[in-house]
């Protein structure tokens, strides 16, 4: 059996996706004080559900391409004499 003797840490989390992540401490850290083990998890959830959260997009730079292209499209039309 596998992970007998590994020292878990189980966090709950109030992220959107997760309600809780289980951590497993590294054999060489297990002598930290508790609070230090705890925050650090708790930072790592933090991070975690900060790279998950979308994120607010603006529309200007699709609308500036979109007006972009619908004026190259028009010019070129135009060029090639489609359109009188």
């Amino acid at each position: 059996m596998r992970g007998v003797n590994k020292l878990v840490l189980e966090i709950k989390s109030d992220g959107e996706y997760f309600e809780k992540a289980l951590l497993f401490l590294k054999p060489d850290k297990k002598d930290l004080p508790q609070k230090e083990i705890t925050d650090g998890a708790e930072r790592l959830l933090q991070k975690i559900n900060a790279k998950n959260t979308p994120k607010n997009h603006s529309l200007v730079p699709a609308l500036i391409g979109l007006i972009t292209g619908s004026a190259l499209s028009w010019g070129i039309v135009f060029l090639i004499g489609i359109i009188p």
